[in-house]
């Protein structure tokens, strides 16, 4: 590890996330942002982050790729706005906590659903 603490601000061009949101139902785009923050937290856990933060913008999630969270790590929301992209499904999420994460928290931001 590298850092013991600290704060990780999400490189967008480094993990192929992108804010620019077009077309909410784009499945390319939804599926990118979520396996890059995800490959992102991950990193920033391994090493040794106990903050991620991302720049402020609207992320489109993928409704079966749900952002995970990790352990001893606060997600910032950084005034962003998670949405989930257009589907149509009954039940889906946009964060999920189903790891077994302790000591993990997600603040300051919007978490988006698809409008009725």
């Amino acid at each position: 590890m590298t850092a013991t603490y600290g704060s990780y601000v999400l490189e967008l061009s480094r993990w192929g996330v992108s804010t620019t949101v077009t077309n909410t139902a784009d499945a390319t785009l939804a599926t990118n942002n979520s396996n890059g923050i995800n490959n992102a937290l991950t990193w920033a856990s391994n090493e040794g982050y106990t903050e991620f933060v991302l720049p402020k913008g609207t992320y489109l999630i993928h409704e079966t790729i749900p952002i995970q969270p990790k352990s001893n790590m606060t997600l910032d929301l950084g005034g962003s706005t998670l949405r989930i992209r257009d589907n149509g499904l009954a039940g889906y999420s946009i964060i999920c906590f189903k790891q077994n994460q302790v000591f993990s928290r997600v603040t300051n931001g919007i978490i988006q659903g698809e409008p009725v």
